[in-house]
């Protein structure tokens, strides 16, 4: 009897650890084989939702141009010239003039402008204002005054009229300020702009 019963335990013990690990082997199995298919599709972020993710030089000139004119997108001349504090700073093609990057530059010849390092464009200043609260304003022609600065502004004759894109009077202080100046044909086309940020 105990010659049955020391034969029969190790028959008993190695079927039962059988029995246990078969499941856990299936189960890993299992996942393996869901791993190496098909990846989980990603969750979307809570954050992305409702984030309007339009560039806001493109946004601004797209609602000072249809203040302007009425037209809902933005005539741009085949070439446009770019000035910064009334100086040439560059030119570029109607292509780029809806990317915020491409209007980046500094007056010829300097390193800096405004106390600030150049390139300088109206993206950063648009950012600013946007994430201080503040909205983009439109007035008709360029400001004589710029926060606390008095630009001297470029001469484009082949201008018609000009608008220009503002901070709302509570961001007009001597650091925030800046003024972005479209200077539009008879055609309505965007034949220049001239960038403008107030001297800290």
């Amino acid at each position: 009897m105990t010659r049955t019963r020391a034969v029969l335990q190790p028959a008993v013990t190695a079927l039962a650890c059988a029995l246990l690990l078969t499941p856990l082997a299936a189960c890993g199995s299992r996942s393996d084989l869901a791993s190496d298919s098909t990846p989980p599709r990603p969750t979307p972020s809570s954050t992305s939702a409702g984030v309007d993710a339009t560039d806001p030089v493109d946004a601004a000139v797209r609602d000072a141009y249809r203040r302007a004119t009425g037209a809902g997108l933005p005539a741009w001349a085949p070439e446009v010239r770019v000035y910064i504090g009334g100086r040439p700073a560059g030119r570029i093609t109607a292509a780029e003039a809806s990317a915020g990057a491409s209007w980046d530059g500094c007056p010829q010849g300097d390193q800096e402008y405004a106390g600030r390092s150049c390139p300088v464009g109206p993206a950063a200043p648009l950012a600013a204002l946007l994430a201080d609260g503040g909205v983009t304003t439109t007035t008709v022609g360029a400001p004589a005054v710029v926060g606390c600065d008095r630009p001297k502004r470029p001469r484009v004759p082949e201008a018609a009229r000009s608008v220009s894109i503002v901070p709302d009077e509570d961001h007009q202080d001597c650091f925030a300020a800046f003024s972005w100046t479209l200077y539009l044909d008879s055609d309505d086309e965007i034949v220049a702009t001239d960038l403008v940020l107030s001297s800290p």
